[in-house]
């Protein structure tokens, strides 16, 4: 049976509602956004760890030990910054320990 334009017409106003409220009730930009700038800032944390570990290697002389490790990798970011101030200063584990002790 042939469509005249009055049945399409309110056919399609039924679908564009359908798919806007679905795409309203499944699509969550802002939450989306939030968890990509998490992911990256927490990406960013890692990667600052893992540099900051690298040069006290370096600095040191010596590998670090594991929970000192663990430890300057559980650090929020702004210690982490200030850690990569602070290990110039270091000459020593024992240095660095007190440091995080002192944190």
């Amino acid at each position: 049976m042939p469509h005249t334009s009055a049945d399409l017409g309110s056919g399609s106003m039924s679908a564009s509602r359908d798919v806007r409220h679905e795409c309203e009730s499944t699509s969550a930009p802002f939450p989306r956004k939030e968890e990509g700038r998490e992911e990256g800032e927490q990406r960013g944390r890692e990667a600052t760890a893992n540099i900051i570990i690298r040069l006290l290697t370096k600095r040191l002389g010596q590998g670090l030990p594991e929970g000192i490790r663990s430890s300057i990798s559980g650090l929020p970011l702004s210690v982490l910054e200030d850690l990569s101030e602070a290990l110039l200063d270091f000459t020593s584990v024992a240095d660095l320990q007190a440091w995080l002790e002192a944190r």
